[in-house]
């Protein structure tokens, strides 16, 4: 057989015809490296990686030693592909032991380069996954994450993002690779209390990555205010958290961190409204269960017992609902007698005004009118009485039946929000209401 004929063969897309060569043993034994290398893109090409991973063996077995590094190189990246699609992807996590997913995983990551088009990422990030969502039996998975990602150079992983279709026949779209390794660092740093990693991580995305798929903007800027927060830098982390709102975020998580820092700062009043905020984002009370209970020892260190009562109730309502017990420390609350016998729904009725009024006293209102409403009827722009003009979204009416009218005399607040076609910070009327 003459070199490299495989080589026309396989640019033929004439797969059948070189793995019947292989299969035939007189030609298998006059193949180069180079021909029993596209033997494995073959066998890969028409997905059949345990056949490419048995092939192998034989040509390892049988390696010339004067073959030259980057062509053994391609050869170990393409069983490393057949490796990870034959047994990392499909592992079953149902089987409890992971020792034989890390055995793979860390011959991927030793035998591939860092070529683009290499699994070396796909299979660290596969571990990393499987870490973050509590598949594998492990101590520290934070520390695991960690050691995963920093196998990888990032600047190898994919910058777009990967579109699908899903079983409903919907087109959906994943975060690019790069994101996903940026985003599973500083989530992990984080968690490992090394702040000025995560600090250094958030900075190196923001700067690095041209678009950001589901926030994931949003939520670096939150975990680098965590950070300075940790750090003692609550005027520095209040700036990082008012750039994501300015954004568009308006996750809990970031009221939560605000409120932390006016508590911290002995503000009750914005730390009551900042509390407030967070309580009301979403019906999602259960996500909150832990910033409740931080709430509640905040509004009985503040004098307000009664209301402390309530959160400590919702508390245990909302364990008891999710069966995940209750600790000793919920046992030990006091003064929940007046309370005790409200059920879920009694106490969000109490708190829902409770928890608008306190977030209504701390801003600043104003009046003005509505002076001009787009087209499609969403948005427009509104004047206060001292002629200045401000955009707002229909959205933001507090009452969602309400719609914009010109000549509308309404009441609202101010926030900053970017305007991306400037990409400018520009004060937006916002909490709309008719009056």
């Amino acid at each position: 057989m003459e070199l490299f004929s495989t080589n026309k063969l396989f640019n033929e897309k004439k797969y059948e015809e070189i793995l019947a060569l292989w299969q035939n043993e007189e030609p298998r034994n006059r193949m180069t490296d180079w021909d029993k290398w596209y033997v494995l893109l073959s066998l890969n090409k028409q997905k059949r990686y345990q056949e490419t991973l048995d092939a192998y063996k034989l040509l390892r077995a049988k390696r010339d030693e004067s073959t030259e590094t980057e062509l053994w190189q391609r050869i170990e990246d393409t069983v490393c592909r057949a490796l990870y699609y034959a047994h990392v992807k499909t592992f079953d996590f149902r089987q409890g032991d992971s020792s034989k997913l890390f055995k793979q995983v860390d011959y991927i990551l030793a035998h591939s380069s860092d070529s683009p088009y290499s699994v070396k990422g796909k299979a660290a990030l596969f571990v990393v996954n499987a870490a973050e969502e509590g598949k594998l039996a492990v101590e520290n998975a934070s520390e695991l994450i960690i050691r995963y990602l920093d196998a990888v150079n990032p600047s190898t992983l994919g910058r777009e993002e990967f579109e699908y279709i899903d079983q409903q026949g919907n087109r959906r779209a994943k975060a690019p690779d790069r994101e996903i390794w940026y985003a599973a660092r500083a989530k992990a740093l984080l968690k490992l209390q090394r702040y000025g990693e995560c600090i250094a991580c958030c900075d190196e995305a923001l700067l690095e990555l041209r678009g950001f798929h589901y926030s994931n903007d949003s939520w670096l800027r939150y975990r680098k205010a965590k950070c300075l927060l940790a750090l003692g830098k609550p005027d520095d982390a209040k700036r990082c958290i008012s750039e994501a709102q300015a954004r568009g975020a308006h996750h809990w998580c970031l009221s939560q961190v605000l409120f932390e820092i006016e508590r911290n700062g002995g503000e009750h009043q914005a730390a009551l409204a900042l509390g407030a905020e967070c309580a009301l984002a979403d019906p999602s009370h259960e996500m909150r269960v832990s910033f409740y209970e931080d709430f509640a020892d905040y509004l009985e260190q503040s004098g307000l017992t009664h209301e402390a009562a309530l959160h400590r109730r919702l508390v245990i309502l909302i364990r008891q609902e999710n069966n995940w017990g209750l600790k000793q420390k919920h046992l030990g609350w006091t003064n929940l007698d007046d309370v005790s016998a409200m059920d879920k729904a009694e106490i969000l009725k109490t708190l829902k005004p409770l928890w608008k009024k306190w977030r209504s006293a701390a801003k600043s209102y104003l009046t003005g009118v509505v002076i001009r409403v787009l087209p499609e009827g969403g948005s427009g722009f509104i004047q206060d009485e001292r002629g200045g003009q401000y955009y707002f979204n229909a959205k933001d009416y507090t009452h969602g039946k309400q719609k914009p009218i010109v000549d509308q005399r309404v009441r609202f607040t101010l926030v900053d929000k970017l305007d991306r076609k400037k990409n400018e910070v520009k004060k937006n009327a916002v909490d709309i209401s008719i009056i």
